[in-house]
Protein backbone atom coordinates (compact mmCIF):
# COMPACT_ATOMS: atom_id res chain seq x y z
CA UNK A 1 0.00 0.00 0.00
CA UNK A 2 1.03 3.40 -1.08
CA UNK A 3 2.15 5.07 2.32
CA UNK A 4 2.58 1.92 4.37
CA UNK A 5 5.14 1.02 6.44
CA UNK A 6 7.16 -2.28 5.40
CA UNK A 7 6.62 -5.10 7.26
CA UNK A 8 8.98 -6.06 10.41
CA UNK A 9 11.56 -7.59 8.16
CA UNK A 10 14.40 -9.57 9.58
CA UNK A 11 16.94 -7.37 9.85
CA UNK A 12 20.66 -7.61 10.71
CA UNK A 13 20.12 -4.24 11.69
CA UNK A 14 18.89 -5.37 15.21
CA UNK A 15 20.81 -8.64 15.82
CA UNK A 16 22.19 -11.62 14.34
CA UNK A 17 20.05 -13.98 12.61
CA UNK A 18 19.44 -17.54 13.16
CA UNK A 19 21.47 -19.87 11.51
CA UNK A 20 25.36 -20.35 9.96
CA UNK A 21 26.23 -17.48 9.25
CA UNK A 22 26.55 -22.91 -15.90
CA UNK A 23 24.89 -23.28 -18.42
CA UNK A 24 21.43 -23.15 -18.55
CA UNK A 25 19.15 -25.00 -21.16
CA UNK A 26 17.94 -22.20 -23.33
CA UNK A 27 14.15 -21.44 -25.17
CA UNK A 28 14.74 -21.05 -28.77
CA UNK A 29 13.18 -17.88 -28.30
CA UNK A 30 15.83 -16.38 -26.31
CA UNK A 31 18.19 -17.93 -28.79
CA UNK A 32 19.77 -13.91 -29.78
CA UNK A 33 20.19 -13.14 -26.08
CA UNK A 34 22.08 -15.95 -25.25
CA UNK A 35 24.79 -15.50 -28.26
CA UNK A 36 25.02 -11.72 -27.15
CA UNK A 37 25.86 -13.39 -23.29
CA UNK A 38 27.98 -16.12 -24.41
CA UNK A 39 30.10 -13.67 -26.70
CA UNK A 40 30.04 -11.11 -23.59
CA UNK A 41 31.57 -13.75 -21.63
CA UNK A 42 34.00 -15.01 -23.26
CA UNK A 43 35.57 -11.94 -24.54
CA UNK A 44 36.18 -10.97 -20.19
CA UNK A 45 35.01 -7.26 -21.20
CA UNK A 46 33.98 -4.76 -18.59
CA UNK A 47 30.29 -2.46 -19.09
CA UNK A 48 30.42 -1.24 -22.86
CA UNK A 49 31.17 2.35 -21.92
CA UNK A 50 32.42 1.73 -18.57
CA UNK A 51 36.13 2.19 -17.41
CA UNK A 52 37.50 -1.63 -16.32
CA UNK A 53 37.17 -1.91 -12.43
CA UNK A 54 40.48 -3.16 -10.92
CA UNK A 55 41.25 -4.12 -7.42
CA UNK A 56 41.87 -0.48 -5.67
CA UNK A 57 39.83 1.91 -3.77
CA UNK A 58 38.26 4.08 -6.24
CA UNK A 59 35.09 3.32 -8.72
CA UNK A 60 35.54 4.80 -12.45
CA UNK A 61 32.61 6.51 -13.70
CA UNK A 62 32.39 9.41 -16.21
CA UNK A 63 36.03 10.52 -16.46
CA UNK A 64 36.96 10.22 -12.63
CA UNK A 65 37.72 7.85 -10.49
CA UNK A 66 35.77 8.04 -7.21
CA UNK A 67 35.21 6.93 -3.95
CA UNK A 68 31.26 6.30 -3.44
CA UNK A 69 30.26 8.61 -0.96
CA UNK A 70 26.27 7.98 -0.34
CA UNK A 71 23.42 6.44 1.76
CA UNK A 72 20.48 4.32 1.13
CA UNK A 73 17.04 5.92 0.48
CA UNK A 74 16.46 3.07 0.78
CA UNK A 75 12.53 3.43 -0.35
CA UNK A 76 9.43 5.97 0.10
CA UNK A 77 6.92 3.79 -0.19
CA UNK A 78 7.83 0.46 0.25
CA UNK A 79 7.34 -2.36 -2.74
CA UNK A 80 5.51 0.86 -4.72
CA UNK A 81 8.36 3.38 -5.21
CA UNK A 82 8.75 1.79 -9.13
CA UNK A 83 5.53 0.66 -10.44
CA UNK A 84 2.99 2.17 -9.02
CA UNK A 85 3.38 5.35 -11.17
CA UNK A 86 0.83 8.20 -10.34
CA UNK A 87 -0.27 5.84 -7.11
CA UNK A 88 2.37 6.11 -4.81
CA UNK A 89 5.18 5.71 -7.46
CA UNK A 90 8.25 8.23 -8.17
CA UNK A 91 6.19 9.58 -10.64
CA UNK A 92 3.32 10.56 -8.48
CA UNK A 93 4.01 14.56 -8.15
CA UNK A 94 3.22 14.21 -4.11
CA UNK A 95 5.98 11.90 -3.85
CA UNK A 96 8.12 13.30 -6.18
CA UNK A 97 7.59 17.01 -3.90
CA UNK A 98 8.28 14.75 -0.39
CA UNK A 99 11.72 13.08 -2.39
CA UNK A 100 12.95 16.59 -3.83
CA UNK A 101 14.29 18.01 -0.49
CA UNK A 102 15.57 14.57 0.30
CA UNK A 103 17.82 14.17 -2.10
CA UNK A 104 18.75 18.45 -2.28
CA UNK A 105 19.83 17.61 1.29
CA UNK A 106 21.75 14.76 0.55
CA UNK A 107 23.82 16.15 -2.38
CA UNK A 108 24.71 19.04 -0.52
CA UNK A 109 26.07 16.83 2.43
CA UNK A 110 28.54 15.31 -0.15
CA UNK A 111 26.68 11.99 -0.75
CA UNK A 112 25.99 12.21 -4.14
CA UNK A 113 25.72 8.05 -4.58
CA UNK A 114 21.89 6.83 -3.52
CA UNK A 115 21.15 2.80 -3.00
CA UNK A 116 17.34 2.55 -3.65
CA UNK A 117 15.43 -0.52 -3.73
CA UNK A 118 13.18 -1.30 -6.69
CA UNK A 119 11.15 -4.90 -6.44
CA UNK A 120 10.88 -5.56 -2.99
CA UNK A 121 7.86 -6.95 -1.71
CA UNK A 122 7.47 -9.72 -4.01
CA UNK A 123 8.39 -7.81 -7.28
CA UNK A 124 5.07 -7.00 -8.20
CA UNK A 125 6.09 -4.82 -11.42
CA UNK A 126 7.33 -8.07 -12.94
CA UNK A 127 4.75 -9.57 -14.98
CA UNK A 128 3.93 -13.35 -14.74
CA UNK A 129 2.60 -15.12 -17.72
CA UNK A 130 -0.18 -17.98 -16.98
CA UNK A 131 2.17 -20.54 -15.41
CA UNK A 132 3.67 -18.23 -12.97
CA UNK A 133 7.14 -17.60 -15.21
CA UNK A 134 8.13 -13.79 -15.69
CA UNK A 135 6.89 -12.69 -18.85
CA UNK A 136 7.62 -8.87 -18.98
CA UNK A 137 7.55 -5.38 -17.20
CA UNK A 138 4.89 -3.38 -15.99
CA UNK A 139 5.57 -0.36 -18.12
CA UNK A 140 4.82 2.26 -14.97
CA UNK A 141 7.99 0.61 -13.92
CA UNK A 142 10.13 3.47 -16.86
CA UNK A 143 7.90 6.66 -15.42
CA UNK A 144 8.56 6.29 -11.98
CA UNK A 145 12.42 5.35 -13.41
CA UNK A 146 12.88 8.27 -15.65
CA UNK A 147 11.08 10.59 -12.86
CA UNK A 148 13.45 9.48 -10.39
CA UNK A 149 16.29 10.94 -13.01
CA UNK A 150 15.10 13.94 -13.26
CA UNK A 151 15.85 14.04 -9.47
CA UNK A 152 19.14 12.57 -9.97
CA UNK A 153 19.88 15.79 -12.98
CA UNK A 154 18.48 18.31 -10.45
CA UNK A 155 20.82 17.88 -7.45
CA UNK A 156 23.59 15.86 -9.07
CA UNK A 157 22.61 12.86 -7.81
CA UNK A 158 24.03 9.15 -8.84
CA UNK A 159 21.79 5.97 -8.59
CA UNK A 160 22.42 1.95 -7.22
CA UNK A 161 19.28 1.10 -8.42
CA UNK A 162 18.86 -2.69 -5.88
CA UNK A 163 16.51 -4.48 -8.12
CA UNK A 164 15.48 -7.29 -5.48
CA UNK A 165 15.51 -7.87 -1.93
CA UNK A 166 16.10 -11.52 -0.50
CA UNK A 167 16.03 -14.31 -2.92
CA UNK A 168 13.10 -15.70 -0.97
CA UNK A 169 11.21 -12.87 -1.95
CA UNK A 170 10.96 -13.83 -5.82
CA UNK A 171 8.92 -17.64 -6.50
CA UNK A 172 11.28 -20.31 -5.90
CA UNK A 173 10.94 -21.73 -8.85
CA UNK A 174 12.64 -18.47 -10.45
CA UNK A 175 15.72 -19.04 -8.83
CA UNK A 176 15.62 -23.03 -9.53
CA UNK A 177 14.60 -23.43 -12.62
CA UNK A 178 17.58 -23.02 -15.04
CA UNK A 179 14.63 -21.78 -18.17
CA UNK A 180 12.79 -19.35 -15.90
CA UNK A 181 16.34 -17.65 -14.68
CA UNK A 182 16.40 -17.15 -18.61
CA UNK A 183 12.89 -15.70 -18.96
CA UNK A 184 13.71 -13.64 -15.76
CA UNK A 185 16.66 -11.94 -17.42
CA UNK A 186 14.69 -11.86 -20.82
CA UNK A 187 12.19 -9.94 -18.87
CA UNK A 188 14.27 -7.43 -17.38
CA UNK A 189 16.76 -6.57 -20.56
CA UNK A 190 14.73 -4.48 -22.09
CA UNK A 191 14.53 -2.28 -18.83
CA UNK A 192 18.89 -2.64 -19.23
CA UNK A 193 19.24 -1.80 -22.58
CA UNK A 194 16.65 1.75 -21.83
CA UNK A 195 19.11 3.31 -19.56
CA UNK A 196 22.22 2.49 -21.66
CA UNK A 197 24.32 5.46 -21.44
CA UNK A 198 21.80 6.94 -18.44
CA UNK A 199 25.20 8.67 -16.63
CA UNK A 200 23.35 9.19 -13.63
CA UNK A 201 22.51 5.52 -13.24
CA UNK A 202 25.71 3.88 -11.95
CA UNK A 203 24.99 0.48 -11.08
CA UNK A 204 22.47 -2.34 -10.73
CA UNK A 205 22.39 -4.06 -7.17
CA UNK A 206 21.12 -7.61 -7.92
CA UNK A 207 20.13 -8.37 -4.46
CA UNK A 208 19.66 -7.31 -1.02
CA UNK A 209 21.78 -9.63 1.39
CA UNK A 210 21.02 -12.94 -0.36
CA UNK A 211 23.16 -15.04 2.26
CA UNK A 212 20.71 -14.80 4.92
CA UNK A 213 18.29 -17.17 2.82
CA UNK A 214 21.22 -19.47 1.70
CA UNK A 215 22.65 -19.79 5.16
CA UNK A 216 19.53 -20.85 5.97
CA UNK A 217 18.80 -23.04 3.64
CA UNK A 218 15.65 -21.37 1.99
CA UNK A 219 17.46 -21.93 -1.30
CA UNK A 220 20.98 -22.93 -2.54
CA UNK A 221 23.69 -21.19 -2.87
CA UNK A 222 24.39 -22.70 -6.55
CA UNK A 223 20.57 -21.65 -7.55
CA UNK A 224 21.74 -17.97 -6.03
CA UNK A 225 24.72 -17.99 -8.14
CA UNK A 226 23.67 -18.93 -11.11
CA UNK A 227 20.87 -15.81 -11.18
CA UNK A 228 23.28 -13.72 -10.28
CA UNK A 229 25.43 -15.19 -13.31
CA UNK A 230 22.29 -14.34 -15.54
CA UNK A 231 21.43 -11.17 -14.70
CA UNK A 232 25.06 -9.99 -14.77
CA UNK A 233 25.12 -11.11 -17.85
CA UNK A 234 22.11 -9.92 -19.22
CA UNK A 235 23.04 -6.01 -17.87
CA UNK A 236 26.24 -6.04 -19.52
CA UNK A 237 25.43 -7.27 -22.64
CA UNK A 238 22.51 -4.60 -22.53
CA UNK A 239 23.85 -1.69 -21.07
CA UNK A 240 27.20 0.29 -19.47
CA UNK A 241 25.93 -0.23 -16.31
CA UNK A 242 28.14 -1.93 -13.25
CA UNK A 243 26.81 -5.06 -11.29
CA UNK A 244 26.86 -5.29 -8.01
CA UNK A 245 25.53 -7.62 -4.98
CA UNK A 246 24.88 -6.36 -1.79
CA UNK A 247 26.45 -8.69 0.47
CA UNK A 248 25.00 -9.33 3.93
CA UNK A 249 28.94 -9.03 5.84
CA UNK A 250 31.97 -9.67 4.43
CA UNK A 251 31.75 -13.72 5.46
CA UNK A 252 29.30 -13.81 2.08
CA UNK A 253 31.84 -12.12 -0.30
CA UNK A 254 33.26 -16.00 -1.46
CA UNK A 255 29.96 -16.51 -2.58
CA UNK A 256 30.09 -14.12 -5.30
CA UNK A 257 33.58 -13.61 -6.81
CA UNK A 258 34.18 -15.26 -10.44
CA UNK A 259 29.76 -14.09 -10.71
CA UNK A 260 30.05 -11.67 -13.10
CA UNK A 261 30.46 -8.23 -10.94
CA UNK A 262 32.57 -5.44 -11.46
CA UNK A 263 32.84 -4.16 -7.53
CA UNK A 264 31.93 -5.66 -4.81
CA UNK A 265 29.37 -4.73 -1.67
CA UNK A 266 29.23 -5.97 2.27
CA UNK A 267 27.58 -4.27 4.48
CA UNK A 268 28.62 -3.91 8.78
CA UNK A 269 26.60 -2.86 11.39
CA UNK A 270 27.28 -2.46 15.22
CA UNK A 271 27.24 -5.77 15.94
CA UNK A 272 29.59 -7.17 13.67
CA UNK A 273 32.60 -5.77 15.99
CA UNK A 274 34.65 -9.02 16.27
CA UNK A 275 36.31 -11.52 13.47
CA UNK A 276 36.21 -11.62 10.16
CA UNK A 277 32.98 -10.09 9.69
CA UNK A 278 34.46 -6.74 11.40
CA UNK A 279 34.69 -4.75 8.27
CA UNK A 280 35.67 -1.68 10.53
CA UNK A 281 38.27 -3.70 12.46
CA UNK A 282 40.51 -4.40 9.14
CA UNK A 283 40.54 -3.64 5.99
CA UNK A 284 40.32 -3.22 2.10
CA UNK A 285 44.07 -5.20 1.31
CA UNK A 286 43.38 -7.55 4.30
CA UNK A 287 39.80 -8.06 3.03
CA UNK A 288 40.79 -8.79 -0.34
CA UNK A 289 43.58 -11.42 -0.09
CA UNK A 290 41.61 -13.36 2.69
CA UNK A 291 38.92 -13.73 0.01
CA UNK A 292 40.35 -13.36 -3.03
CA UNK A 293 39.18 -10.80 -4.17
CA UNK A 294 39.25 -9.03 -8.21
CA UNK A 295 37.30 -6.00 -7.91
CA UNK A 296 36.91 -2.79 -5.46
CA UNK A 297 35.03 -3.07 -2.70
CA UNK A 298 32.49 -0.50 -1.39
CA UNK A 299 30.57 -1.01 2.56
CA UNK A 300 26.97 -0.87 0.83
CA UNK A 301 25.30 -0.20 4.75
CA UNK A 302 26.61 0.71 7.86
CA UNK A 303 25.15 3.11 10.65
CA UNK A 304 25.97 6.79 10.82
CA UNK A 305 24.07 8.20 12.91
CA UNK A 306 24.70 11.33 15.05
CA UNK A 307 25.45 8.93 18.31
CA UNK A 308 28.08 6.94 16.45
CA UNK A 309 31.38 9.05 15.57
CA UNK A 310 29.40 9.20 12.27
CA UNK A 311 32.42 11.56 10.98
CA UNK A 312 35.01 9.17 12.60
CA UNK A 313 33.23 5.93 10.61
CA UNK A 314 33.35 8.08 7.29
CA UNK A 315 36.94 8.75 7.57
CA UNK A 316 37.58 5.14 8.60
CA UNK A 317 36.28 3.48 5.53
CA UNK A 318 38.26 5.97 3.26
CA UNK A 319 41.88 5.83 4.83
CA UNK A 320 41.25 1.80 5.11
CA UNK A 321 40.74 1.60 1.34
CA UNK A 322 37.69 1.06 0.50
CA UNK A 323 35.97 2.30 -2.49
CA UNK A 324 33.34 3.66 -0.52
CA UNK A 325 30.22 3.70 2.10
CA UNK A 326 26.79 4.13 1.83
CA UNK A 327 25.03 5.13 5.17
CA UNK A 328 21.72 3.99 5.91
CA UNK A 329 19.28 6.03 5.58
CA UNK A 330 17.84 9.23 4.29
CA UNK A 331 14.40 8.85 4.77
CA UNK A 332 14.53 7.15 8.66
CA UNK A 333 10.89 7.70 9.27
CA UNK A 334 9.75 5.33 6.62
CA UNK A 335 11.65 2.68 7.17
CA UNK A 336 11.48 -0.11 10.50
CA UNK A 337 14.40 0.61 11.96
CA UNK A 338 14.59 4.33 12.18
CA UNK A 339 18.13 4.96 11.50
CA UNK A 340 19.15 8.61 10.48
CA UNK A 341 22.28 9.75 9.08
CA UNK A 342 24.43 13.01 10.21
CA UNK A 343 24.02 14.64 7.55
CA UNK A 344 26.74 17.53 9.07
CA UNK A 345 29.17 14.56 9.54
CA UNK A 346 28.52 13.88 6.13
CA UNK A 347 29.54 17.13 5.02
CA UNK A 348 32.44 17.81 6.74
CA UNK A 349 33.84 14.95 5.59
CA UNK A 350 33.10 15.67 1.49
CA UNK A 351 34.80 18.91 2.32
CA UNK A 352 37.73 17.57 3.06
CA UNK A 353 38.08 15.40 -0.31
CA UNK A 354 37.92 16.02 -3.54
CA UNK A 355 37.46 12.44 -4.60
CA UNK A 356 34.16 11.92 -2.89
CA UNK A 357 31.25 11.28 -5.43
CA UNK A 358 30.58 10.90 -8.70
CA UNK A 359 30.09 14.90 -9.25
CA UNK A 360 29.52 16.70 -12.55
CA UNK A 361 33.18 17.41 -12.27
CA UNK A 362 35.95 15.19 -11.96
CA UNK A 363 38.34 15.03 -9.02
CA UNK A 364 41.26 17.92 -8.86
CA UNK A 365 43.82 15.21 -7.86
CA UNK A 366 44.84 12.32 -8.54
CA UNK A 367 43.08 9.07 -6.45
CA UNK A 368 44.65 7.44 -3.43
Amino acid sequence: MAGAMPPCLPSRRHAMRTGRLAAASRRAGGLTVTLALLLFTLSGRTPMGAAPVEPGSRIPWQGGAWYLHGANLPWYNWACDFGCGAQGGVSDPAVRAALEPVLRAASAAGMRVVRWWMFEGGAKPIQRDADGAPAGLNPTVYADIDAALALADEHDIYFIFTLFAAPSDLPLGWLTDPAQRVRLAEALAPLFGRYRGQPRLLAWDLFNEPEWDIWNHKVSAEAVQAMVRELAATVHAQSDTYVTLGSAMLDGLPLWVGQGLDYYTAHWYDYMSTGNWCALCTDYAAVRARNGLDAPLVIGEFYAGPDASARQRFTAWYDKGYAGALAWSLVPERTFDRMAIDLGAAAAFAAERADTGPRAAAPSREPN
